[in-house]
């Protein structure tokens, strides 16, 4: 075994006096490149090892879309720190993957999953220019993976009550980060901005991500008994989410908030934890009509705005609401569309020059207007229109797998998997009302990732090998 062992530690001489003449060479051309060499070298080695702050890092910089590394520019395309993060993230787990530390994990459903992704993929055929649909569809592919990277980092109970506190740090993060936002474009006048935290993230996503927020403060809630600083910050943290979301205007972000807490209450049933919780988000309630009561005029408007664009009424405010028959028009117009092309679509997003309404939009990199059609308000008419329907079906069928295996295998789950299980699948539900209303949300795909893993944590903990997810 000592030979063994100094036999592979002999092994790294030669890989390691090849690198340091090479970087002798970069330096005598340019330190600074020689640098950034040394830089990725280590980032690597560390991601190698731990690929999971990588797959942290993505999370928490995935909401920042307008921000580009300089020197990663293609073309017109560039990119941002969540790409750099998660292709480090991709290669880390793909390395532990091909050297058996640690086994792949296949979410439940995947057969429909990769018949939707081969669909997505073939109606690239059909795009007369592809060099115009290019960066969205990688982005969608960035979606895939990392909804992948968080399938295989949660392999544990462990892994998953931790990747919860993250979410519950991140959820502080951003909600303190969403009203300081919406104070700042109020005291500003700014209203009619579509771009929100700083021009960083679009209102309806970010009011989306909100339900998430919601759950998991709840579950923390619900588990938590060690701390009870993080049991009632994260209550803390619940009473404030509606303050963020009040800055969005966001009719689909208050459903999928609204029905995520909702489907997670009844998920639990009518027990003392529960009734206890309900009986503090009524009083937490009463306290918010409250405190909005006492405040200005101006703060009661735009409660009062928000709720009242719910139910489609017209109000006279500096955003624009769309109308009820606005979002009819479009969804006629897709209609024919389909009609016409009923088993492929018209092309991976197509749909933009089919449009019957135009508007414009700002892109952040290139700092100019540029007019498209106006979207489908609606994920799944969208998905038919631009990608044909066996697309559609296979995403319905997936997504429906992981939300049918979770209500199935929930009962086997102690408490704890239970509580976190339940809040997920809440906020994927969440989602998909949400996507009733919008072409797409930021946080789907990692939200059916954390499923997909959690689903795993149940069943490598029960023993149950007939449903759920699978190791390879």
């Amino acid at each position: 075994m000592v030979y063994a062992e100094q036999r592979w530690h002999y092994s790294w001489v030669f890989p390691i006096l090849i690198v340091a003449a090479c970087l002798g060479i970069v330096v005598s051309y340019s330190p600074m490149l020689a640098f950034a060499a040394l830089g990725g070298v280590a980032l690597l080695l560390l991601t190698c090892k731990y690929p999971e702050i990588f797959v942290v890092l993505t999370l928490f910089t995935t909401f920042m879309k307008s921000i580009f590394v300089p020197g990663l520019a293609i073309g017109t395309l560039g990119a941002t720190p969540y790409m750099v993060f998660e292709g480090l993230a991709i290669v880390g787990m793909t390395w532990q993957i091909i050297t058996k530390q640690r086994k792949l994990i296949l979410p439940a459903g995947i057969p429909f999953l990769l018949f939707y992704m081969l669909f997505m993929t073939l109606s690239l055929l059909i795009v007369d220019n592809i060099q115009s649909v290019f960066g969205a569809f990688m982005r969608l592919t960035l979606d895939w993976s990392l909804m992948f990277l968080l399938v295989q980092m949660i392999y544990d109970r462990r892994s998953l009550k931790w990747l919860i506190d993250v979410l519950l740090i991140q959820g502080l993060a951003m909600v303190l980060w969403g009203i300081g936002s919406g104070l700042a474009l109020e005291k500003l006048g700014l209203r009619t901005r579509e771009l929100f935290l700083w021009d960083q993230l679009q209102k309806n996503d970010y009011a989306a991500y909100l339900a998430l927020v919601a759950v998991i403060t709840l579950a923390v809630f619900l588990t938590e008994e060690r701390s009870w600083l993080k049991k009632y910050g994260a209550l803390l943290l619940l009473a404030m989410t509606p303050m963020a979301w009040i800055f969005t205007y966001s009719r689909g972000g208050l459903l999928a908030i609204g029905i995520a807490v909702i489907t997670f209450l009844l998920l639990e049933g009518y027990k003392p934890a529960i009734i206890r919780t309900v009986r503090i988000l009524l009083v937490l309630g009463f306290i918010a009509v409250v405190g909005v009561s006492a405040v200005s005029s101006s703060s009661r408007t735009l409660v009062i705005d928000s709720f009242r664009s719910l139910v489609g009424v017209e109000v006279e405010t500096y955003r624009h609401v769309d109308t009820i028959e606005f979002r009819i028009e479009l969804a006629q117009a897709a209609f024919t569309v389909l009609a016409k092309h009923p088993l492929f679509g018209v092309g991976f997003n197509q749909w933009q020059y089919y449009s019957p309404i135009k508007t414009r939009i700002y892109e952040v990199q290139s700092k100019e207007f540029k007019e498209v059609g106006y979207s489908i308000h609606n994920l799944p008419l969208s998905m038919a229109t631009n990608n044909g329907i066996f697309a559609l079906i296979a995403y319905l069928c997936f997504v429906g797998t992981l939300i049918g295996t979770s209500l199935k295998l929930r009962n086997y789950a102690d408490f704890q998997q239970r509580i976190y299980l339940q809040a997920i699948l809440a906020a994927v539900i969440g989602f998909q009302v949400a996507l009733q209303f919008a072409p797409s949300v930021l946080w789907e795909w990692p939200a059916m990732g954390i499923l997909a893993g959690a689903l795993h944590t149940v069943q490598i903990t029960t023993g149950s090998t007939q449903i759920g997810s699978h190791r390879l």
